[in-house]
């Protein structure tokens, strides 16, 4: 394929070409909040390409959550160049020069904020498969350019620092979607087998992370990992290493970690949702025939940080409880019938709560109940919400 001209790339389509791509002139790929050009060369790439990559907008003044977590489309761009070419990237009001863009660092255990006055930043590569925090200051696109990765990519990670020390931010290094299934085969043995997944970033981390785990692939199998993204993944003891190869490439025309639809019969998901005035969390079950009750590397995961924060709803494994507060359960499917799986809830105390199903695709015969031990009540939450106030 030969571009000598100027080609835009509509969000949702695709260009896919099975010979070497010589691009002389100006190949641009766009994307919106909610659906992703892709890019797919089975060759060589020649010429560098441009990517448009929405990113979400900063938190306003006294409110929470917002932010995003990207990852470079296409490589090999220098910061400087990166931020003088898209002054949307959030700067400090008091210092211009320092961004709302960098890795996480594993040697402070904290987002980096990348300063272009600072040599080392400006000429920091933003090299295929890194993961980055940012915000855009008009919920718009940043411009990638640079050269398009086509062959496999590793990435180490490792178990380091002070905080989240297991906890390493990568990304997508593909201007293409890939393939959930494809990724985590190859690279579940890499993960914390207690946290293992995908954990992606939705905007508010007050209500949880949506985790894409072996459990959640299993019911959507079609899932798939939008070009530009960032996400975060617990090492195994050690350090590890992550794998992308071509083969995982894909097309689609979604968002990232939004639910889809099972079309398993031997599979079933249960998402449950607290609120209260101010505050809302959520937590997921599913019932897969390659579960136990007791913990199963890849399908069940711990909540971010291992602990539950101030407001949360979460579970413990029903057998061989470990104490870890989970994120995502996942048990036999031929326990849909019988099983009692305890629940964890933190909250303020005399703090009005409501607990309810939030997705569900369990079979309308069976019921689920949520019991209060406290007060020894059952609630059917097929047909009724929980509604409690916090007691010591």
């Amino acid at each position: 394929m030969n571009s000598a001209a100027t080609t835009s790339v509509a969000a949702g389509q695709s260009i896919t070409t099975n010979s070497s791509l010589w691009n002389n002139g100006t190949l641009e790929l766009n994307s919106v909040s909610t659906s992703y050009s892709s890019l797919i060369i089975n060759g060589t790439a020649n010429g560098d390409v441009q990517y448009l990559r929405h990113v979400n907008n900063t938190a306003a003044s006294g409110e929470s959550g917002s932010n995003d977590l990207i990852a470079p489309p296409v490589f090999g761009q220098a910061f400087g160049d990166f931020a003088s070419v898209n002054p949307n990237i959030v700067e400090n009001p008091s210092d211009p020069s320092q961004k709302l863009f960098g890795p996480f660092n594993k040697t402070t255990g904290s987002y980096q904020l990348y300063d272009t006055d600072i040599p080392e930043d400006a000429s920091a590569i933003l090299d295929a498969g890194n993961g980055y925090r940012a915000a855009s200051s008009d919920t718009s696109t940043f411009t990638f350019e640079g050269e398009v990765a086509v062959t496999t990519i590793t990435k180490p990670i490792v178990v380091a620092g002070p905080n989240a020390a297991e906890w390493n931010l990568i990304g997508n290094p593909y201007p293409s979607y890939i393939k959930l299934s494809d990724f985590l085969a190859s690279n579940n043995s890499e993960f914390d087998p207690l946290s293992s997944g995908v954990y992606g970033y939705d905007g508010d981390a007050s209500d949880g992370f949506n985790v894409w785990n072996q459990a959640y692939s299993d019911a959507n199998p079609d899932a798939v990992i939008t070009p530009g993204q960032g996400f975060l993944v617990a090492s195994k003891a050690g350090g590890g290493t992550i794998t992308y190869t071509p083969s995982m490439r894909s097309v689609g025309t979604t968002d990232d970690f939004i639910v889809g639809r099972n079309a398993n019969p031997n599979l079933a998901h249960l998402k449950l949702q607290m609120t209260s005035d101010t505050d809302l969390y959520k937590t997921d079950f599913y019932f897969n025939e390659n579960a136990t009750l007791s913990m199963d590397a890849g399908y069940d995961s711990a909540i971010f940080g291992g602990n539950a924060p101030a407001f949360a709803i979460y579970s413990h494994l029903v057998e061989t409880n470990e104490g870890r507060d989970l994120a995502v359960q996942s048990v036999n499917y031929n326990a849909l019938n019988n099983v009692v799986i305890p629940l964890g809830v933190n909250a303020t105390q005399g703090e009005q709560l409501s607990i309810s199903v939030l997705e569900t695709d369990i079979p309308n015969h069976i019921d689920v109940y949520l019991e209060d031990t406290v007060t020894n009540t059952f609630t059917l939450l097929n047909t009724t919400e929980y509604l409690s106030l916090i007691h010591i």
